[in-house]
């Protein structure tokens, strides 16, 4: 993971769905979506918001927030890029200025196993449900230990003081790296 100088987020207010939806074609392989009673990671598709009136879609370079205000959406793109992907005058920088940006690792909860009679699905004891992450893990990670599931992530600072974190890629990892 790639340490940078620093990040912009950029906001927009009533955002219709169609051009939410057009944001979430971008490069973004995964979402986090959420209702008051339910949330998920799940893979990112454009109808994403018609079921889930909040949700996060992040990749490598950008990250879009969302949630439904009335009829429309307001949205947050976070990224690394001085300009906002789908550059318009509606995108408004957003303060304070975010002045560092340091990788960090976030665990997921639940582990699952390298046994062929392992279950398919992540299992948490503390959670009374299977989890499910839209990832797979390579063969040889399947035979080293047990899996984890780890969202890469950017923290946005001023001041050196963390004022939010852009998730960029969720992957499977193993206990040897969680240090």
């Amino acid at each position: 993971m790639a340490t940078h100088d620093r990040g912009y987020i950029f906001v927009q207010q009533a955002v219709s769905l169609e051009a939410l939806q057009q944001l979430l074609t971008l490069e973004l392989p995964w979402a986090y979506v959420a209702t008051w009673k339910d949330a998920q990671i799940v893979s990112c598709v454009p109808d994403l918001p018609q079921h889930w009136p909040q949700g996060r879609a992040f990749g490598p370079t950008l990250e879009v927030r969302w949630e439904q205000v009335g009829a429309g959406f307001t949205v947050e793109m976070l990224t690394e890029q001085e300009k906002p992907p789908l550059a318009s005058d509606a995108w408004q920088r957003e303060s304070p200025e975010i002045d560092g940006c340091h990788a960090r690792l976030l665990l997921l909860w639940g582990e699952r196993g390298r046994g062929a009679s392992s279950p398919t699905e992540w299992i948490e004891i503390r959670i009374p449900r299977a989890l499910s992450y839209p990832i797979e893990p390579t063969a040889s990670e399947s035979e080293t230990a047990l899996l984890r599931v780890a969202i890469e992530a950017y923290d946005y600072t001023v001041a050196d003081v963390p004022v939010t974190t852009r998730w960029a890629q969720l992957r499977p990892t193993t206990a040897s790296e969680e240090g």
